[in-house]
């Protein structure tokens, strides 16, 4: 390979210029990984492992470069070294620490002009963690998934590939829609979605500080949930996503008058790697999603209640092409001048409360130098005006949901996780009882 083609420009995509121009200094667009290790990892080992697994993907050794017309363009990174994208901390036993460390790791702006990631690698008791954070515009959270796989000693294998769900079906017709009716349907969805009403002033609404607080739940066992879900006559997410519903309840009725009359609208990204062109075999990075305005009908005071709204709503947006429509609105946007793109990011966040992602990981445990993968989480971010985000990732047989929140939004999002939890406990108890 040429000097001249190694350091050759790669034109951002629109999508991806999209989330590289929603970053901002109080609330920046970046996406958060945490890998929980069963033993001690020392930084010579992670550098040679970064070396060998990640650095194989050229993103992690480019920057972004700017350009007067056009989205930007990647370019290799002249002065990349390793060793300035790893940081060391040494922590005290107990999971405040770590908690503390991925909240500072939120809320901390990536440097600028490097390659714009960075990993922590987290030691205290004996055990490492490893917390990775990169800039939207590398990859979104399906993207982050598959990254972590190829750091994996699995992958050296057969190598566990990353789950990428089928499109709703109307995303998978639209493709075989002809141009004028795809084009009427598209504008159709377009002016909808437009013409929504702003969310409810909540404390979710409030301007964010650029202080950001993460919590996560404990490794929750899939199969009893999937089984309280059945009972239920429902599918295992249309249950998380209506036990996400509950604790926002069980969180917002402290300060919020007429919560039974609440319904919030959540920002929930699809995925749509298999419905662009072109994208089937290639490495995960990238941005390949569009977004779906969730209802999430907190009013609703029985757990089944909300559970059935949940599951009729999320129904009726797999029959949509929202996702295809807003994934336009993106990439249209990342052609814009960044203060435009501003201005309609916050047109359409302020018709939401919060970012809701849920994204299937590998089934089975894993190991990563040797050392087994205990627990998996991720942190999506909450862009533009919104102050909150919640993640769902299912690994190994248990699911986690993490909760990503400006301290202006939700000052202590451990509150929400453990409201979460009981909501997941009563589904449980309630498809014990059916099945006794």
């Amino acid at each position: 390979m040429t000097a001249a083609a190694t350091h050759a420009r790669e034109p951002l995509t629109a999508l991806d210029a999209a989330w590289l121009h929603m970053d901002r200094p109080g609330n920046t667009a970046d996406v958060v990984g945490l890998l929980a290790l069963s033993g001690p990892l020392t930084v010579s080992a992670l550098l040679r492992l970064l070396e060998e697994r990640l650095l194989v993907h050229r993103r992690f050794r480019q920057r972004v470069h700017p350009e007067l017309l056009g989205p930007g363009a990647w370019e290799d990174d002249p002065a990349f070294a390793l060793s300035r994208h790893v940081i060391l901390h040494r922590l005290p036993d107990g999971g405040a620490a770590l908690r503390k460390l991925v909240g500072s790791v939120a809320s901390e702006p990536l440097p600028h002009g490097g390659s714009p990631w960075v990993v922590h690698l987290a030691s205290t008791g004996g055990r490492s963690s490893l917390v990775l954070k990169l800039q939207h515009a590398m990859g979104d959270g399906f993207a982050l998934v598959g990254v972590l796989l190829s750091l994996c000693d699995e992958a050296l294998s057969a190598g566990p590939s990353p789950a990428v769900p089928a499109p709703p079906a109307a995303v998978a017709a639209a493709a075989r829609l002809a141009p004028p009716e795809l084009a009427a349907r598209s504008a159709a969805a377009l002016a909808r979605l437009a013409g929504l009403a702003p969310d409810p002033a909540t404390p979710l609404t409030r301007p964010t500080s650029g202080v950001r607080r993460v919590a996560w739940t404990r490794g929750l066992p899939v199969a009893p949930l999937r089984a309280a879900a059945r009972h239920a006559g429902a599918g295992l997410n249309d249950l998380l996503v209506a036990a996400v519903a509950g604790g926002l309840r069980r969180v917002l009725a402290r300060e919020v008058a007429g919560v039974d009359r609440l319904s919030l609208r959540a920002l929930v990204p699809v995925n749509l790697r298999r419905h662009f062109p072109g994208t089937a075999g290639e490495a995960p990075l990238g941005n390949r999603f569009g977004l779906v305005f969730l209802e999430l009908p907190v009013g609703e005071r029985a757990p089944l209640a909300r559970l059935r709204a949940v599951q009729a709503r999320m129904a009726e947006l797999k029959a949509s092409l929202d996702p295809v429509v807003t994934a336009g609105v993106l990439s249209g946007l990342g052609r814009c001048p960044p203060a435009l793109e501003h201005v309609a990011a916050d047109f359409f966040a302020r018709r939401a409360s919060l970012v809701l992602s849920s994204v299937p990981g590998p089934p089975v445990r894993l190991h990563l130098a040797g050392r087994r993968i205990d627990g998996a989480m991720f942190c999506v971010p909450h862009p533009a005006t919104l102050g909150l985000g919640v993640s769902l990732l299912r690994y190994a047989g248990e699911v986690r949901l993490a909760v990503r929140a400006d301290a202006a939004a939700l000052e202590h999002p451990l509150a929400l996780v453990r409201a979460v939890e009981q909501e997941l406990a009563g589904f449980l108890a309630g498809g014990a009882r059916a099945s006794a």
